[in-house]
């Protein structure tokens, strides 16, 4: 059996589909599409363009194998299963990865747990710790996709990690859908990572994301007395404008929101801090706008990923009035990026 693999995402998505490469067996991956006796789609569901990227890779496993099963996992499996299964009779829709194998008709006894030993094509290891989020922002399907709060074991963690260093891995990028949620039975990420500082001196800690309010006086100590942490920090904003926040459920302000880089950059001066900024979010007006592009310029992000607002069916946010049209859309998302 020969399967192909396409994945789209997150970090979380691509620990999960180096995790299904590792069950399933080296001897069974390929790259080759038009070797594979099947094709696995690993689908994100964040944005419109997302699902679109979906359904696209699984025309293009379609026409490119006429002969291959096509199986769709990932957050579209949950979000958009009706529209993608209409695409053919060969797509078969599986939400629970951990299904895969019994539809491959893999041997369970066959399975590693998952965890995983090393990461194709990556120079750095990505380690999932945590999955889910409850926030439920008004904009965001992730959390009904993905509502299951989960912790990974401080030992699954712990041994995960020993095996990919020895593997050659120095760098490690801790993931999760919300990495500062990390709460294994009380032990929570600064625990995690205190242990990993004390077991591994060789390696380079990155993180995925955080949201600005997970990040606490204590993870920052560690990071400013330590060389082992990447200075960076993604920190999602999505606007710069109070009233649009509470629209779309933020839990802070902009004043609260800058005052939390006032502490980081007063314990990380070299740190590089990127950010998420969505625009034409319903009824945000031209002032509303230029209040996220003033705050953008003053706070001196040094990335920002800029997104055009799109509704997601099932989010309160698709329900608003006020919808701003896609061209002046486009043009304040080109504002954003010039900045």
């Amino acid at each position: 059996m020969k399967i192909y693999f396409y994945t789209s995402g997150c970090k979380v998505n691509q620990y999960e589909t180096q995790v299904l490469i590792e069950q399933f067996g080296p001897d069974t991956f390929t790259e080759n599409i038009h070797e594979a006796d099947t094709c696995i789609i690993n689908s994100c569901t964040v944005t419109h363009n997302a699902d679109a990227d979906c359904r696209q890779a699984v025309r293009k496993c379609l026409r490119e194998n006429p002969a291959a099963r096509i199986i769709v996992t990932g957050c579209s499996a949950v979000s958009s299963a009706d529209e993608i299964s209409k695409l053919s009779p060969r797509v078969i829709i599986c939400p629970n990865k951990k299904e895969i194998a019994k539809i491959l008709a893999i041997p369970v006894e066959h399975k590693k747990t998952d965890t995983i030993t090393s990461f194709h094509k990556h120079s750095r290891a990505f380690v999932k710790i945590q999955d889910g989020c409850d926030a439920f922002c008004s904009y965001c399907i992730v959390p009904h996709v993905r509502s299951t709060i989960w912790s990974k074991p401080k030992e699954t963690v712990m041994q995960e990690i020993e095996v990919l260093v020895k593997n050659g891995y120095t760098g490690i990028v801790l993931c999760g859908i919300r990495l500062g949620k990390y709460n294994e039975g009380g032990f929570k990420l600064v625990n995690l990572i205190k242990s990993l500082l004390g077991k591994f001196n060789s390696i380079k800690i990155y993180f995925s994301s955080f949201e600005i309010l997970e990040i606490n006086s204590e993870l920052l100590d560690l990071m400013a007395n330590s060389q082992q942490f990447e200075r960076h920090f993604h920190i999602p904003l999505q606007s710069g404008d109070d009233e649009i926040l509470k629209k779309m459920k933020r839990p802070y302000t902009t004043a609260q929101f800058e005052q939390q880089l006032t502490r980081i950059y007063a314990k990380l001066p070299d740190v590089k801090i990127t950010s998420d900024v969505i625009v034409g979010f319903p009824g945000e007006t031209v002032e509303q706008f230029n209040n996220t592009l003033e705050f953008v310029k003053h706070n001196k992000f040094s990335k920002l990923h800029v997104f055009r607002y799109s509704p997601r069916k099932g989010t309160p946010a698709s329900l608003l009035p006020g919808r701003i049209d896609p061209s002046e859309t486009k043009r304040r998302a080109k504002l954003l990026l010039n900045f």
